[in-house]
C-alpha cells in the first residue's frame, strides 16, 4: 500500500516532466510561421506590392504594408483571399510593374494558403458530394426498414 502512495506521488511529477517539453513543440509552428513572413513574404512584398498598395499609395483602398505578422493577415481573410486569386490569376502587379517569378508568387500563395488560411491536405475539401444509388436489394431493404 505505501508503494501505491509513492508511485502516486511521482505521476504528477513524471507528467510535469512531460508535458513541459512537449508545451514548446506546441508554440514552435507559430514562431515558423512569423519566421517565413518576415524573411520571404515580407521582402516578397515590398518589392512588388508596396509601391501601389503601401502607407504613401493605396490603389484600391489596399494598404498591404499593415500587414507585419501572419496574425495581421489571419485578421482579414476576406482581403488574403483577394490577394490570393489576384496573384493566381496574374492580375496583380499590373503588367506594366515589375513581375515576380512563378516560384515567387508560389511562395507568397502557400504563405496565404498554409500559414493564414491553415489548410493542411488532411482538410482540404473533397469537391461536390456525389449520392450513391441503391441496388435493388439495398432499396427493398430500405422500403421495408420504412414500413
Amino acid at each position: 500500500m505505501l508503494t501505491n502512495v509513492k508511485g502516486r506521488r511521482r505521476w504528477p511529477l513524471v507528467s510535469v516532466c512531460l508535458l513541459i517539453p512537449l508545451s514548446h513543440l506546441i508554440v514552435a509552428p507559430a514562431r515558423g510561421d512569423e519566421d517565413r513572413f518576415a524573411t520571404q513574404v515580407q521582402a516578397l512584398l515590398q518589392n512588388y506590392c508596396y509601391d501601389c498598395h503601401g502607407e504613401s499609395t493605396q490603389e484600391g483602398m489596399l494598404n498591404l504594408q499593415q500587414f507585419q505578422s501572419t496574425a495581421d493577415a489571419n485578421a482579414r481573410p476576406e482581403l488574403m483571399w483577394s490577394v490570393l486569386k489576384n496573384l493566381r490569376a496574374h492580375v496583380m502587379p499590373p503588367a506594366d510593374a515589375a513581375q515576380p517569378t512563378a516560384e515567387e508568387i508560389e511562395q507568397i500563395a502557400s504563405w496565404i494558403k498554409f500559414d493564414v488560411f491553415r489548410l493542411t491536405p488532411e482538410h482540404l475539401d473533397p469537391g461536390r458530394l456525389t449520392v450513391r444509388r441503391l441496388n435493388r436489394r439495398e432499396y427493398d431493404n430500405t422500403i421495408h426498414d420504412l414500413m
